[in-house]
């Protein structure tokens, strides 16, 4: 990745890519925390006063090829103990992140469960990606300001059938059924929990017409 792709605004130009259609623009800095962002931000000034044309790069300055940095991020994933350790699989990760994000947004019943932790065991709900602020910038970059306003003033987003293009379009995908069949990792147990939610309300109804 060339230092010049990371643009104004926190803009990423994604210039090469294996398809003509995954060439994209990305709202980079809305997709990671302040934390990180800062971090990304002080590795480009730096790289930019040694001279060097790209953010991640051999040490001389020349861009890695891509199974070199394909299995330095492996074996860094593999020593710190991640359960994904393929570079790809982080692919995957955000997709399946962005997913569970999604739902937050449209459901304040499933938001609630996940920051308790009644829907998934895996994900950490007190992570900055869940946070107040990394919300309201998924809202932004899938419904723009009218779902800003009202993540703000009812803490819900209205779901359409269109909703998850915008994710696909982050991952270079030109169809979000690609993103779907092969990305949402994690909408298997999304599905479980609303199916739990439907047995409950079923078992309620039941129970009510039982008694």
């Amino acid at each position: 990745m060339a230092l010049n792709d990371f643009q104004a605004s926190s803009r990423l130009v994604i210039r090469r890519s294996k398809l003509d259609s995954s060439r994209r623009t990305l709202p980079w800095g809305w997709l990671i925390p302040q934390p990180y962002y800062k971090e990304i931000l002080s590795v480009i000034a730096d790289n930019k006063s040694d001279g060097y044309e790209f953010i991640i790069h051999d040490g001389d300055g020349y861009q890695l090829k891509n199974d070199t940095l394909s299995k330095r991020v492996g074996r860094l994933l593999a020593s710190r103990g991640a359960t994904v350790q393929k570079l790809h699989g982080l692919r995957h990760g955000f997709a399946s992140i962005q997913l569970c994000r999604y739902f937050m947004l449209v459901d304040s019943k499933f938001y609630n469960d996940f920051l308790s932790g009644e829907v998934v065991h895996d994900l950490d709900p007190g992570a900055h990606l869940f946070q107040e602020e990394m919300m309201e910038k998924l809202a932004l970059i899938i419904g723009g300001m009218p779902w800003l306003s009202s993540w703000r003033q009812h803490g819900q987003c209205q779901a359409t059938s269109t909703d998850l293009i915008p994710i696909s379009k982050l991952l270079g995908h030109a169809s979000r059924f690609t993103t779907i069949e092969n990305y949402f990792n994690s909408i298997t147990w999304i599905q479980r929990y609303y199916l739990d939610q439907r047995i409950g309300r079923i078992n309620d109804a039941r129970w009510s017409f039982d008694s």
